[in-house]
């Protein structure tokens, strides 16, 4: 088509997380008239492996903004070594006069601002034709001393396989890394008290750590470590509720998946905004506080309405919605620096 534009999405391509499904979600689901690239700035492995791809990164682009230009370029920046690489290719780009948007995903963006790098942030950000974005509205407040032009776009939650499983009636669930960020202790403590005979699913955890060998040989705890996104889907349908007791979120993805697979979430004050009425929110991060919540909700019948209650709320978050707000920012981002 003779309108038709490009996007390039530069980052974390093919790794595991949020990020990598966030560009495969877009370029699975290109928006009408835009064309799709990606250019991958991240390896696993060794620190060389990683500076190698960088390092290629770098010439990659240089050749695509000289052959082949985008109309827009959408870095996707988490925090440290992150945002050390995404601001140089910002840089490059509108030394190239290519707009940008900088969309961040990091839930450690606050900290890593507010530990000095706040002043830096500021300033690649207030570029003209630098367009950031976050996650969330309280993400937004959060962030305001360093971006206060930053555009609110939440994360798009693509239609779920259905898997022919049974809902289990005592099967926990619990997906995150293993960080303290993300509260995977808190979750095993309170399976563990809760007083009733359960299973706790982990994914993201290997089950060797010594905090979690005795709960992994007592079977209360099934470690998976990272799994694929059928078997993501195909837990969180034949699981009761999850746990998501995390200290700080920008937009939890896997609350708004549990939604869209009717899974109950038992979340932390941080997931309120997503959350809202479709499952509990405990203002405390106190194991206590979750084993007695966790037992009671067990025991009640408020399941089967989180489970109606989220799969309503999550539609506001359609692919199809969330595209036409990215084509919308993209559209204006471009007549804005071109004027």
């Amino acid at each position: 088509m003779a309108d038709e534009k490009t996007v390039l999405h530069v980052g974390p391509v093919n790794a595991r997380g949020g990020i990598s499904n966030f560009i495969r979600l877009m370029s699975e689901n290109a928006l009408e008239n835009w064309r799709v690239k990606t250019l991958s700035t991240f390896a696993e492995g060794s620190k060389f492996a990683k500076y190698r791809r960088w390092r290629n990164a770098r010439k990659e682009l240089t050749e695509i903004l000289q052959n082949s230009r985008p109309d827009i370029v959408h870095v996707h920046s988490a925090s440290d070594y992150s945002w050390w690489r995404k601001k140089r290719v910002v840089k490059i780009c509108r030394k190239a006069g290519i707009p940008v948007v900088i969309h961040f995903h990091s839930g450690k963006f606050h900290d890593f601002c507010a530990s000095g790098k706040g002043v830096e942030v500021l300033k690649i950000c207030s570029m003209p034709g630098v367009q950031p974005v976050v996650l969330s509205e309280g993400w937004a407040k959060r962030l305001n001393e360093w971006l206060p032009d930053a555009t609110v776009i939440c994360v798009p939650v693509e239609e779920q396989p259905k898997h022919e499983v049974k809902r289990e009636s005592r099967q926990l669930l619990f997906m995150g890394r293993n960080d303290p960020i993300k509260g995977a202790a808190i979750a095993v403590e309170a399976a563990r008290n809760c007083g009733i005979e359960v299973s706790l699913f982990m994914t993201g955890i290997e089950g060797t750590e010594s905090w979690i060998k005795e709960d992994v040989k007592s079977g209360l705890v099934k470690p998976l470590g990272w799994v694929q996104e059928e078997t993501k889907s195909k837990l969180m349908q034949q699981s009761t509720l999850i746990m998501v007791p995390s200290e700080f979120e920008g937009q939890p993805a896997v609350v708004l998946e549990a939604m869209a697979n009717g899974l109950p979430v038992i979340g932390s004050s941080a997931v309120a905004e997503t959350l809202g009425d479709a499952g509990l929110i405990l203002q405390s991060l106190d194991p206590q506080v979750w084993s007695e919540s966790l037992t009671e909700l067990l025991n009640s019948e408020d399941l089967e309405r989180m489970s109606k209650a989220g799969t309503e709320r999550v539609k506001q978050h359609s692919i199809g919605k969330i595209l036409q707000q990215w084509d919308s920012l993209y559209s204006n981002v471009i007549h804005e620096t071109n004027s």
